[in-house]
C-alpha cells in the first residue's frame, strides 16, 4: 500500500507544471520511449550509414496519424468520463452523509444515555460508511485499522459477514498446509490444469451496504419512538437512498471498465505508429528522426497512460482521486461538529449583543419606498390613500 501523499492545496504556489516530476506519468513511458527511439536510431544507421534503403513514403503519416489521433481522444474523453463521474458520485455521497448528521444532531434530541449512545453509533456508522467505501472500492476487505473503530458496534447475521475473518484465516491456513505438503501441490495442479476446477475466492463484502442497513434500522427504531415526524424520517430515506445511489455508480465504475478489445487495439495502433514512424522520416529529415521520434512517442504513449490511470479513480495512482484525504476529512468535520451540543435559539437569536436593533436601523437609514400606516393617528389610513390618489 502506497503512503498517503500529502492533499493538493489549491492556493498554495507551485512549480510550473514544465518542472514537475511528481503526478506525471514519465517513468510509466519511459521504458515504451527508449525502445522506440532505438529502433528509430538503428532504422537512421541503416539507411545513412549503410546505404540500406528502407524508407516507405511519406503520405501515409497522415492517414495514420488521424487515426490514431481519433483513438487517443475516445480513450482519453471516456477515462475522464469515468474519473469526473467518480468525483461527483463521491461529492454527492458527502452531502446526503452531512444531511443525515444534521438531521441527526438537531432534530434528534438524547432524553436518555441510551439515546445519546444511539446517536454516537449512528453517527459513527456515517463515517463509516465513507471509510468502508474507500476501502469497498480498492477491494482491500473490512479488516482496515481505520475502518475498525467506526464499525466496532455492528454484529450482524448476515452471510460472509461476521464470518469473514475466519474464512480468511481458513484459507491461510489451507494455503500453508499445503506449501508444506507436496502431495497437496500436486493433487491441486493436477485439478486446476486436468480439471480445470478454480476453488471459489471469499468475496469482497459488501460492508456499505450492510451499513445502510443499520442506518435505517435507526430511523425506523427512532420514528416508532416518535422522536421525529414522518416528514423527517422520508429525508432520512432519501438520503440514504443517495447513499446507495452513488455506492451502485462507483460500482458501475469498477465493475465495467473500457472493453480489453479496444484497449488492446489502442495499445498495438500506438506502437505501430511510433514504430513505424522513422521509415518515413528517415528519407527526409535523416539523423532528425531519433529525436522528433523521441518526442512523438513520449506524446503519444503519455495520453495512453493517462488515460489507463484515470479510468479506475479510486487507486493510489498520483492521479487518482484522494480518497484517504477525502475520508479524513469527513471525520475531522464530524468530530468537531459533534464537540458542541446543537444550537437552540434563545442562545443566540435573542441575544442583544448578536442581534442589531431594528429601530436603531430605522432612525439612522434613509427612509425606505415600503409605506407602513401610523396606528397612532385616528385617520392614518384616509390620510394615506387620499395622498395616493392625487398623486396618481
Amino acid at each position: 500500500m502506497r503512503q498517503h501523499r500529502r492533499p493538493y492545496d489549491p492556493y498554495a504556489k507551485y512549480r510550473p507544471y514544465i518542472l514537475r516530476w511528481d503526478g506525471s506519468v514519465i517513468l510509466s513511458v519511459l521504458p515504451s520511449t527508449l525502445i522506440t527511439t532505438i529502433i528509430s536510431g538503428i532504422v537512421c544507421l541503416l539507411y545513412e550509414y549503410y546505404k540500406i534503403n528502407i524508407s516507405v513514403p511519406a503520405t501515409l503519416t497522415p492517414v495514420f496519424s488521424i487515426v490514431v489521433g481519433l483513438l487517443l481522444t475516445y480513450r482519453t474523453n471516456t477515462a475522464y468520463d469515468r474519473y469526473d463521474e467518480g468525483r461527483r458520485l463521491w461529492s454527492k455521497m458527502i452531502v446526503a452523509i452531512r444531511g443525515i448528521l444534521r438531521h441527526i444532531l438537531v432534530d434528534l434530541e438524547p432524553k436518555s444515555p441510551e439515546d445519546l449512545q444511539e446517536q454516537k453509533a449512528a453517527i459513527n456508522l456515517l463515517i463509516g460508511f465513507a471509510f468502508s467505501t474507500k476501502h469497498y472500492l480498492r477491494e482491500e476487505g473490512t479488516e482496515c485499522d481505520d475502518l475498525i473503530p467506526f464499525i466496532s458496534n455492528i454484529n450482524t447475521t448476515i452471510p460472509d459477514f461476521e464470518l469473514l475473518a475466519l474464512q480468511e484465516a481458513k484459507v491461510i491456513e489451507k494455503e500453508r498446509k499445503e506449501k508444506r505438503n507436496l502431495r497437496s501441490k500436486i493433487f491441486k495442479w493436477i485439478k486446476n490444469k486436468i480439471f480445470k476446477h478454480k476453488e471459489q475466492q471469499p468475496n469482497n463484502f459488501n460492508l456499505p451496504l450492510t451499513i445502510t442497513l443499520y442506518l435505517t434500522s435507526y430511523v425506523e427504531e427512532q420514528f416508532a419512538k416518535k422522536n421525529i415526524s414522518n416528514s423527517t424520517a422520508k429525508i432520512f430515506h432519501l438520503n440514504l437512498n443517495a447513499l446507495i445511489d452513488s455506492l451502485s455508480g462507483f460500482e458501475r465504475i469498477l465493475r465495467t471498465p473500457i472493453p480489453l478489445a479496444y484497449a488492446i487495439h489502442l495499445s498495438q495502433t500506438v506502437w505501430v505508429y511510433c514504430i513505424g514512424l522513422p521509415f518515413q522520416l528517415v528519407s527526409m529529415i535523416h539523423y532528425v528522426t531519433i529525436p522528433l521520434v523521441l518526442i512523438v512517442s513520449f506524446i503519444l504513449f503519455g495520453i495512453e497512460t493517462i488515460g489507463e490511470e484515470i479510468e479506475n479513480p479510486f487507486g493510489y495512482d498520483d492521479n487518482d482521486l484522494d480518497l484517504d484525504d477525502l475520508c479524513n476529512v469527513i471525520k475531522i468535520e464530524f468530530e468537531t461538529i459533534t464537540k458542541y451540543s446543537r444550537p437552540k435559539i434563545e442562545k443566540w437569536l435573542y441575544d442583544q449583543t448578536h442581534q442589531p436593533s431594528y429601530d436603531d436601523i430605522i432612525m439612522d437609514s434613509e427612509p425606505s419606498g415600503i409605506s407602513t400606516f401610523d396606528s397612532t393617528s385616528e385617520h392614518g389610513d384616509e390620510e394615506h390613500i387620499e395622498e395616493h390618489i392625487d398623486m396618481r
